[in-house]
């Protein structure tokens, strides 16, 4: 859900709309407890499959992207004086990281 996100802001920003960002722990809060509401009867197979499909097209936006795109914290109004580098990390590898010990234990069970 995060990378499809993900790929909805730099579409967004592809076509020059700002996009809308989540603001606070609240509003994360929020949508992760709508996404899972919506997701949770979802078969893996479908889950995994739309996975592996959205991160491809994630990296076909991140492949569109400069260096200065990603790094320079004033390339993007929008991410208010941050990085976009900050934004992919914190909702792809940071994110699994974060995720990791939790899916794991579910496996073992």
């Amino acid at each position: 859900m995060w990378e499809a996100r993900l790929v909805t802001i730099l579409y967004a920003n592809e076509r020059g709309v700002s996009p809308k960002m989540l603001r606070g722990q609240a509003e994360v809060d929020k949508v992760n407890a709508e996404s899972y509401a919506e997701q949770r009867e979802r078969p893996l197979d479908r889950v995994v499959a739309d996975f592996h499909a959205v991160h491809a097209q994630l990296l076909k936006r991140l492949d569109r992207l400069t260096d200065r795109d990603l790094s320079d914290p004033k390339r993007f109004e929008w991410m208010e004086g941050q990085p976009l580098e900050k934004l992919v990390a914190g909702d792809t590898f940071e994110h699994y990281a974060e995720h990791r010990p939790m899916i794991q234990a579910w496996r073992n069970r």
